[in-house]
């Protein structure tokens, strides 16, 4: 279940990235965690890292879950809370940053 909301939410991505590619600006804000103005601004081609970011954080926790967590259940459970947060959130951030800067 989780392979499949990743693979749908970078497809997501991708789509919507390929749609507005036209619009996009040379330069994006994407580190909203920094100071207000030059810091916060990356090339357009650092907005890739979001998705390749959803696939290594599941990637990490499925590693986890079957070579060192075996046999522990509420360790499982919270590494696929995490992973599907992770997902979600990464992808939202992702949208939140293209429809900012297009429409």
């Amino acid at each position: 279940m989780l392979l499949k909301l990743l693979l749908a939410t970078n497809l997501v991505m991708v789509l919507v990235y390929s749609i507005f590619w036209s619009k996009l600006p040379k330069e994006i804000p994407l580190f909203y965690s920094s100071n207000w103005g030059e810091q916060q601004i990356v090339d357009i081609k650092y907005i890739s890292i979001l998705p390749f970011l959803t696939l290594l954080v599941y990637a990490i926790n499925l590693f986890l879950k079957k070579k060192i967590l075996k046999n522990e259940f509420f360790l499982n459970k919270i590494l696929l809370y995490s992973s599907f947060c992770f997902i979600v959130a990464y992808t939202v951030i992702f949208l939140k940053i293209i429809f900012l800067v297009t429409l």
